[in-house]
Order: C-alpha cells, then structure tokens, then sequence
C-alpha cells in the first residue's frame, strides 16, 4: 500500500474505533516513510491530521472526560503488569508503556482544545475522589497526601515517564490543596466572624456558639420554659436544665460570665435577690405571716375555752365500768402518775385552787394530764433520759384514754382542739421551716437569706423539725402528712429550688471554666483556627489573645462586646432564649433535608482541589 492508502486506512480504522488496525497501518506508514528519506527528498509536509477539527466543544469535553476516566483504568492495568508475570499480562492484554506512549500521540490533538482538556481533569478527578475515600483521614494533610499519591500512582506511564515522580507530584498536590483550602476556608470564616458582632443575628450566633463551647446543646435546653415556679421564682438556665452534664455547663458559663462582665453580675445578682424574696414570701405564705396564723389561734382559744368549760362543769360518770375501774387501779400504780398527782396539787396550792380531791373532777385530772406533757418534754431534753420520756408519754396516752372513757365531753374538747390546732400547726411548721432554714443575715432587699446547707439540715429529720415547731410529736410527722397539697407544692418548691441553688453554685465554682470574656476577639480566633486543623481551644490562650485577641477586641469594645455579653446574660437568666439561639439556622434546616447520600459526598468533593495537580500532570504529557 502506498503512504496516501496507508493514512486513508488509519483514518478509517480511527473513526471506526479499531485500536489495532490503526496500530498495524501506523507502523507500516512509519516504515515505508523512514524507506523513502533514504532514497529521496521528502515531499512537503502535509498538516498533521486533526481528529477534533469537525467535533464540537461539548463532544471535546466528553471525550476528554472519557479519556480522563479510561486513563486511570489504564494505569491501574500498567501497575498490575508491573507486579505480575509478563506471559499472563499478555494474556490479559494489559497496556504496556509502547501503548502508553502511542496513547498520548494520539489525544494530543484532544488535549490542545481547552474543552478537551476541562474534560480530561473531570474524568480524572471524579473516579479519584472515590479511590480517595478509601484512603483513611482523607479530609487531613496525612490522608490527601496518601490519596494525591494514589491518583499519581494510577496515571499511565511510557517509556520517558515515571511513577515516582506522579506519585510525588501528586502527593505534594494533595498536601498543598489541603493547605489552600483549610486557608481558603479559615479565611472566609474569619472574614464572617468580624462582621457578626455588628448584627443580631451574627450576635445571637456568637452566644450560640458560647453555649455549645461550654456543654450547652440543643436538646438538653429542649422545651425550656421561664414560667414562674410554684413559689414564684424565676429559675435561671443552669437552675431549669435536668441534664446533670448540662446543668454543670450552664454553670460553669454562668459563674465565668458573672466574672467576665460587671451588668451580667448585676443580672444575675438582681435575679437571686428576686427568687430568694419569692421564696421567703413563699414560707411567710404558708406560715400565716399576715396574721392568719394569729386569726386561727385566737379562733382556737375562744373553741376550746367554751368546749374545755363545758367538759368541765359536767361530773364524773357516777357509775364507772369495771374496765374503767380496772384502769384507773393500774395508772394509779404508776410512778409517773403519783408524781403528776403531787405536782397537780403544789400548782393548784400555789394558785389558790382547792384540789384536794384532784382526781374527782375533769379539771383535776386535765391539770393532771398537763403536769405529764410537761414531765415527759423535759425529760426528753437530754438523749439519756429518752426512754424515760417515751415511758411518760405513754402513761399520759393511757391516762388521756382514761378521761375520755369517763367523760364525753372531754373527749369532744380534745378533738375540735386537734382540729383547730392542725393549720396552726401547718403554718407553724412552715415558720420553723423559714427560721432554721435561713441565715442569721439579711440580703440587700432586707429578706432572710435562705440558705441551702440550712435548709438541708433542717428537713433532713422531718418529724423532728414538725416537733420543734409545734412543740409535740404528731401523728402526721412528715411534711407529706401534715400539710394540706397546695401547701406541700409551695414548701417542697423552696426546699427542692434553694437545694438546686447550692448545687448551681458548686458547680460553677469547679476548676476548668473556659473564659467568658473577649468574645468577639474569640468568636474570630476560633473560626479561623477550626477549618486549619488546629485545635480552637488556642483561641483563649494567653499568647493569641494578647497578639491578636486584645488588638481586634478594641474594635469591639465599644458597642458589639457590651451586646455580645447582654445576649449571653439574657440566655442565661430566660432558658427560652438559650433555647432559641441554639435553634438550627435557615441554612443547618435545608441541609438536614439533603439526602444523606449526598451529604456523605460533600468531604469527598472538598478533595477536587487537591487532585487537580495530578489530573493537570496527566494532560500535559508527563
């Protein structure tokens, strides 16, 4: 055939996609070429065949996608023959090096189009961002080197080329498009963070953010609330949050931004003096301060002066039960029965009352009853004689029982008297509460301070506080028992608030709170430390924060740190604004939405900029 048949044929074979044709008519168009310059003169050059010159610029562009992506079969296929026997890559028809080279000769022509080449670097970085997941801390600078290596690995290589030198170009590509990007990044995000102080929502971001630092969540502030309590306090976040974790964070931020800013110390200090006066009208409340407990003794005295006379006036059954008979024989062995009978008739002397016969009247035997309360309260006084006070009050519930037994109406008198006496008690019992629970001092509004230590001591044994109070033991010695449901809400309310108070208060004063303060200056530290790598905690260290922290704090000090610090304040004394900063924003709410498919493949596509130098190294021939 002559050169002119020979170059029809390889266009033909070109065009009909028949690789080993065009192999076959292009090395004997190079022999017969090479033949005839020995003989004679070349005739002139023809212009070099052009197989994109009727193609369109979207046909370049996916035929360089198509190369890009067979390229790196290719080159997977040149690296498997390197490490297997040359006989079975034969048979597998695996490229070699001569193919590789021929290769490139033939795209040239693509790879001089610029759509051409755009398609190249699209076909090489797509299947690469794949094989680059594989590769363990890809989005790190260890891991995009190890992956830009991969991409240099699987580049075909000829004869002049070298896989250590892609690998290394691509490495060092991988290493420096983590670089560009994480600066890329840090500085879009710093540029952002400048601006945010000088608007709200940039502000309300920044308290967000200062929640979250300090162990804030979203969930854990989940349907707060600032209703008033049932005492009428209004608790604070770090009072209001039931997760401990939470709970501990939003004190340790409310201690540091008390620290921080003077007005958030105010806020917090006017918030205290407010719940503790709540608290303490709350007690007062419940106790009869406002002479509701004076209304219900005066009331009880009045009852039972008119039920006591009555008992009184009337005589002994004359005709006593043998069980009545029996009874009054055993009491009358007792001790403390003969002892009470002395007393009876010495304070009777002593007032002028004739009671030589004590024990034939209901006043007789009532004074008697007396003298035992009396007896069995001082020998209770000391933890000794215990015993002996248990002992005394039994004989004087058995001598109780004796007096009702013989007269009715005693027994009526002694139960409207436990009626009446049963909110005086309540409130008592409350005031006792108050009075133990509560420091010596008073706060700046001139209210008790309740104190948690105190308040803790005194429930701690509630019948003994019922007893201190009412100055006898009662059946209902809990408070669950003696007070009446809406008087238990209020009172478990003090109790259960000041206790959470101490906790609060402990909590904030525990080692290891991050500072409150500079936060403008440290909003912007932390988002340009976050996208290099390098850990955020940085931007509070002494060294940051004087060489850049303090100079770009000035710019905020006037007017953007003061609202900064009031939106914290805010979020810290009403849990429903915590609750709102920390609410996603109109972005974080579109890409919860996106599939989750197409969320995983954001890492990968943030690792295009570090192929690139591989894919540009494969288009120009290397």
């Amino acid at each position: 055939m002559t050169p002119e048949q020979l170059t029809t044929a390889i266009r033909q074979a070109h065009a009909a996609g028949d690789r080993a044709a065009v192999q076959k008519y292009g090395a004997e168009l190079m022999r017969l070429q090479s033949g005839e310059t020995l003989v004679k003169a070349a005739p002139p050059a023809e212009a070099p065949y052009d197989p994109t010159a009727t193609m369109s610029g979207g046909e370049k562009f996916a035929a360089g996608v198509g190369k890009g992506m067979y390229d790196l079969a290719r080159g997977a296929g040149q690296r498997l023959r390197d490490v297997i026997p040359t006989r079975v890559a034969d048979r597998m028809g695996l490229p070699t090096a001569a193919d590789a080279d021929y290769q490139k000769r033939m795209d040239a022509p693509l790879l001089n189009t610029g759509a051409g080449t755009a398609g190249n670097i699209t076909g090489t970085v797509a299947p690469a961002l794949a094989l680059s997941m594989l590769v363990p801390g890809s989005q790190g600078f260890l891991g995009a080197t190890g992956a830009g290596a991969l991409s240099g690995i699987l580049q075909p290589t000829g004869a002049e080329d070298s896989v250590l030198k892609n690998a290394t170009v691509g490495a060092l590509g991988g290493a420096a498009g983590v670089a560009a990007g994480r600066a890329v990044g840090a500085g879009v995000k710093g540029a952002k963070a400048m601006l945010e102080p000088f608007y709200e929502g940039g502000r309300n971001r920044i308290a967000a953010r200062t929640l979250e630092r300090f162990g804030v969540d979203r969930a854990a502030v989940a349907g707060a609330s600032n209703a008033p309590t049932a005492t009428g306090a209004k608790l604070t976040l770090a009072e209001t949050l039931r997760d401990p974790r939470a709970a501990a964070a939003a004190a340790r931020l409310q201690d540091a931004a008390r620290a921080a800013d003077p007005d958030t110390a105010a806020a917090l200090a006017t918030r205290q003096l407010e719940n503790n006066a709540a608290r303490v009208n709350t007690l007062n409340d419940v106790a009869g301060a406002s002479g509701a407990r004076d209304a219900a003794a005066t009331a009880r005295q009045t009852a039972a002066g008119m039920d006591y006379g009555k008992a009184f006036k009337t005589p002994i059954t004359s005709t006593p039960t043998q069980a009545q008979v029996d009874m009054f024989q055993e009491l009358w062995k007792s001790d403390s029965i003969q002892k009470a009978l002395a007393e009876t008739r010495k304070r009777a002397s002593d007032k002028g009352i004739d009671m030589s016969d004590t024990t034939g009247s209901v006043e007789g035997l009532h004074m008697m009853k007396l003298v035992l309360d009396d007896m069995a309260e001082n020998a209770g006084k000391t933890a000794s004689e215990a015993n002996k006070a248990e002992a005394i009050r039994k004989v004087r519930d058995k001598f109780v029982g004796f007096i009702k037994s013989v007269s009715p109406d005693y027994d009526a008198a002694r139960t409207n008297y436990a009626v009446a006496s049963r909110p005086i008690n309540q409130m008592d019992t409350a005031a006792e509460l108050l009075k133990r629970g509560a420091a010596p001092t008073h706060d700046l509004a001139g209210n008790v301070r309740l104190m948690p230590d105190a308040m803790a001591r005194a429930t701690a044994d509630e019948g003994r506080l019922i007893q201190q109070a009412t100055g006898r033991t009662l059946p209902d010695n809990t408070l669950d028992q003696l007070l009446d449901p809406a008087q238990l809400a209020k009172v478990r309310g003090v109790i259960n608030e000041v206790d959470r108070l101490g906790a609060v208060e402990r909590a904030g004063a525990g080692p290891g709170s991050p500072t409150a303060q500079r936060l403008a200056s440290t909003n912007i530290l932390r988002q340009v430390l976050g996208p290099t790598g390098m850990p955020q905690s940085w931007a509070e260290s002494t060294l940051l924060g004087t060489l850049v922290g303090r100079p770009l704090q000035f710019i905020y000090n006037g007017v953007a740190e003061p609202r900064i610090q009031q939106t914290l304040a805010d979020a810290l004394l009403d849990p429903t604004v915590a609750a709102r900063l920390l609410q996603p924003t109109a972005t974080q709410r579109i890409g919860a939405q996106v599939p989750r498919a197409f969320r995983d493949a954001l890492p990968a596509a943030m690792q295009t900029m570090r192929l690139l130098p591989g894919a540009a190294a494969a288009t120009s021939g290397e």
